[in-house]
């Protein structure tokens, strides 16, 4: 089954719900919001970028996870974003995680679940792969690419660095 495309005007509609969206969240929250953007690519549907210096952040979001995934991203993911923003307003740093702050404030905006991860289909993106002792790992591109220049990763479960290539055993 194949989805038509949407026109630019139904794409605008989609960006301008999602805006409203979240600052409607936002209010009397009392975060400073530099800006919205829909630029992020690849398996991550949303992130809030911080900039401590004047206190004001911006929310992005994956306008391919929109199209595929509207109604449930409008509800869920940018509830998630927004929790972050106000999370990390309130609490400073250590509230940037999922943690019980987060959880919190995700749970006074009404989110009927607290999931740390969406599940959408994301087959739009390239997998990428790394390797340990105990297994394979699919992982972004981003990490993919900072193990290819060296940065040294281990995985959680046997504790090994891993690496972008099988290693004989």
């Amino acid at each position: 089954m194949t989805t038509r495309a949407l026109t630019t005007q139904e794409i605008t509609t989609m960006h301008d719900t999602i805006r409203e969206r979240t600052n409607s969240l936002l209010a009397g929250h009392d975060v400073k919001l530099k800006a919205i953007r829909f630029d992020i690519r690849g398996a991550v549907a949303g992130q809030v970028k911080w900039y401590w210096n004047d206190g004001t952040c911006v929310i992005r979001y994956n306008p391919m996870i929109i199209k595929d995934n509207y109604e449930d991203f409008l509800e869920r993911t940018v509830t998630h974003e927004v929790a972050h923003a106000v999370a990390i307003r309130r609490h400073g740093r250590p509230a940037a995680n999922h943690g019980w702050q987060w959880q919190r404030v995700m749970r006074e905006l009404g989110a009927k679940s607290v999931e740390r991860c969406h599940s959408y289909d994301v087959k739009h993106v390239r997998p990428r792969t790394l390797y340990c002792e105990c297994k394979e790992h699919r992982v972004s591109t981003r990490m993919y690419n900072l193990v290819a220049r060296g940065s040294k990763r281990r995985c959680t479960l046997c504790r090994t660095h891993v690496t972008i290539r099988k290693e004989a055993v």
